[in-house]
């Protein structure tokens, strides 16, 4: 399984058209995307992971953490407003393309999780992303379970941030 953090605000998908009538990606879209392929590099590169080959069922986790806007109640945890859970699964399966797996048409199981990071306790906006082959994980619900635990009390180590403890000799 694959592991990773982005960092910062995350962005849904979202697409245009110009004056003659084409769709193109907006830039706030394609930066995310870049985001986000650079971090699943980084993971890739920390363990012995070679990219999901085509025909290969890919399952992924994603649960994106939004910065909570100031007239939102504190006791609120998930967002309820635009834009859509599957707009922001589509920028980061569009961003983990060719690095993660060949392609984001083997994805056959995405689970999507939107909520607000309590800044308050110190969880900034993230997202965090969990690739694995479809079938080989288990009790699926149970490890989700465990992990959404694991997310709400920020105990996630991942291999980047284990290396970067490992270089800078704070690994115990």
């Amino acid at each position: 399984m694959i592991e990773f953090i982005v960092p910062g605000q995350p962005k849904p998908k979202v697409t245009k058209k110009d004056r003659q009538g084409r769709i193109y990606t907006t830039p706030a879209t394609k930066e995310y995307q870049c985001r986000v392929a650079v971090y699943a590099t980084q993971a890739m590169s920390a363990g012995p992971w070679p990219i999901m080959e085509r025909g290969v069922p890919v399952a992924c986790e994603m649960v994106f953490f939004l910065h909570r806007p100031k007239n939102c109640p504190p006791d609120r945890i998930f967002p309820t407003v635009k834009p859509d859970d599957d707009n922001y699964g589509k920028a980061c399966a569009d961003g983990m393309s060719g690095v993660v797996y060949a392609d984001d048409r083997q994805i056959v199981h995405r689970v999507v999780d939107k909520r607000y990071a309590n800044e308050a306790r110190g969880q900034h906006p993230r997202t965090v992303i969990r690739v694995w082959v479809a079938g080989n994980r288990g009790n699926d619900s149970e490890r989700k379970r465990q992990a959404i635990g694991a997310l709400d009390r920020g105990h996630i180590e991942t291999p980047v941030h284990e290396r970067e403890r490992k270089q800078n000799g704070r690994y115990k």
